[in-house]
């Protein structure tokens, strides 16, 4: 296994400025966008495994996995396999967040016609992980997909738009920094907003996310970013934060 952990100071500072903190009794480990590489999400868990044993603490460790589980790679059927294996075994334990991907699934069941872009950006993938054509009739795709899906169609249905920790929010994309959490809309939360990619957040909070893909983690005071591409880039993140703030990487595509 292939894994790195790395502790984050902000650039020109020897000691990191106090920032929104989770909760005290808690370590969380935040996973980005996972996007069909189960081999990836086994090794990543292994490593958050490995560390969190070397935490010397009583915390709370919670797992917070910040969407879009399928699309794009091959194996999307064996990521939800084995996010399913984790919430049934420690259901208080590991958050699910709903991504832009899984709700594209979502509307392509509810309406195959409407609904069958999901196919041109990573469905026809998941498809085939279940055994079915992408380039069948949307239409007659859609119930066989719904039966071949079995338990994991409930686990997509109740994936939850954000959960809070301290003051620190986990989402998949995104906040809108004029409207209070509680107004916050799916199309902000899923699939992003740019005002906050400017650096406008919610006063108060850090906001956890991933959706914006690129080659290294971002961090600022307002937000941190935690998806590192796993699908084309070999390489998936997680970032744990108790106290501090680190970072898990995984793959082939890191070479520190």
């Amino acid at each position: 296994m292939i894994g790195k952990i790395f502790t984050h100071l902000l650039p020109g500072s020897r000691t990191a400025p106090p920032q929104p903190q989770v909760q005290p009794d808690h370590r969380i480990y935040a996973i980005g966008d996972i996007h069909g590489r189960a081999d990836l999400l086994g090794e990543l868990l292994d490593l958050i495994t490995e560390d969190s044993r070397r935490q010397a603490d009583a915390r709370a460790v919670k797992y917070v996995f910040l969407g879009d589980y399928v699309d794009r790679g091959e194996q999307s059927r064996a990521v939800l396999d084995r996010l399913l294996v984790l919430q049934q075994a420690g259901a208080e334990d590991a958050i699910f967040l709903k991504g832009n991907h899984e709700a594209a699934l979502l509307d392509f069941l509810q309406d195959p016609v409407a609904g069958r872009r999901w196919l041109d950006f990573g469905g026809a993938r998941t498809l085939k992980s279940y055994g079915l054509d992408p380039d069948g009739d949307p239409e007659r795709l859609a119930p066989a997909f719904q039966t071949a899906l079995g338990a994991h169609l409930a686990f997509l249905q109740e994936t939850e738009r954000f959960w809070q920790s301290g003051e620190v929010l986990f989402v998949h994309a995104a906040v809108d920094p004029r409207r209070a959490l509680a107004d916050q809309r799916d199309r902000d939360l899923l699939w992003g907003n740019t005002a906050f990619l400017r650096g406008r957040g919610l006063k108060g909070l850090r906001v956890v996310h991933g959706h914006y893909n690129g080659p290294e983690p971002v961090v600022t005071p307002a937000r941190i970013c935690v998806d590192t591409g796993a699908y084309y880039s070999d390489r998936l993140t997680a970032v744990c934060l108790d106290e501090s703030v680190r970072f898990l990487h995984t793959g082939r595509g890191h070479d520190d």
